[in-house]
């Protein structure tokens, strides 16, 4: 009898607790649970990412390389390795895709309004590229308005005498995609450039291509290259980072995350 009173007793004591929780996990009378905020990780998310891709590109984006645009447009910087033509500038190309669909048309995606309010009105992505093969290749790949700023660029437009490069990059804020060599990190116009608060907080991220090449270039005769993680320091605390490399070694890596800190 005892041993019967105790279990009821218990049951009772088991129902209160859990209409306790039922009351704040859902208050009110209204019966229905608080829905998570979005998030492009989710699945949701990155349906939505798809849908935004497919309508600039006709070939729908890796799952790998779909899971790293997420975890970016999440705020998280992403560190990518993956074999060379595995289409590893989709991160760059549909992460600045994505950001500037939201921007132009956030009525398509209300479900996103919210996270799509942290971006700057006229985003601006740096890429820092190590070779001008690959500043080229991805310009002309990812249908963006961007624009090249190396050694080659600049003397283009000296002699033709069109309008600076710099000025360009600050004045024009439907150029969505800066992308520039390492050099351009310590020069004095890239300084000019963050000083003006109207460039550098359009900036919402910062990638970096061919990675693995900060430890060998930028210890030798491209040491500008290894000014990664001082450029990053002097962007807003909301700027996502972006590395992709094609090869590299779990040592490298330890040094190279490091260094890009």
């Amino acid at each position: 009898m005892l041993l019967r009173y105790t279990l009821i007793k218990i049951f009772i004591l088991c129902i209160r607790r859990a209409i306790r929780a039922m009351s704040v996990a859902e208050p009110g009378l209204s019966g229905q649970k608080e829905s998570k905020p979005f998030a492009f990780s989710s699945t949701q998310g990155k349906n939505l990412i798809s849908t935004i891709i497919t309508r600039y590109v006709s070939h729908p984006a890796h799952d790998y390389v779909l899971e790293g645009v997420a975890k970016a447009l999440d705020g998280r910087d992403v560190f990518a390795m993956t074999p060379t033509g595995s289409g590893k500038t989709g991160y760059i190309a549909f992460t600045a895709l994505v950001v500037k669909e939201l921007k132009q048309h956030p009525e398509r995606y209300p479900e996103a309004a919210a996270i799509a309010k942290k971006f700057p009105h006229d985003p601006l992505m740096l890429s820092i590229c190590p070779t001008n093969y690959i500043e080229y290749q991805q310009l002309l790949a990812m249908g963006l308005k961007g624009l090249i700023i190396n050694s080659e660029t600049i003397q283009e437009v000296k002699e033709s005498k069109k309008t600076d490069l710099w000025v360009q990059a600050q004045e024009d804020p439907t150029i969505s995609l800066l992308i520039m060599s390492p050099e351009q990190l310590t020069s004095k116009y890239y300084e000019t450039a963050l000083k003006n608060s109207k460039f550098r907080d359009r900036i919402y991220a910062l990638t970096v291509d061919e990675v693995h090449l900060l430890l060998t270039w930028g210890k030798s005769f491209r040491k500008p290259f290894r000014q990664i993680g001082l450029a990053r320091s002097r962007l807003s605390d909301d700027v996502f980072l972006i590395c992709l490399t094609a090869t590299m070694h779990s040592n490298a890596l330890n040094t190279v995350c490091v260094t890009k800190r």
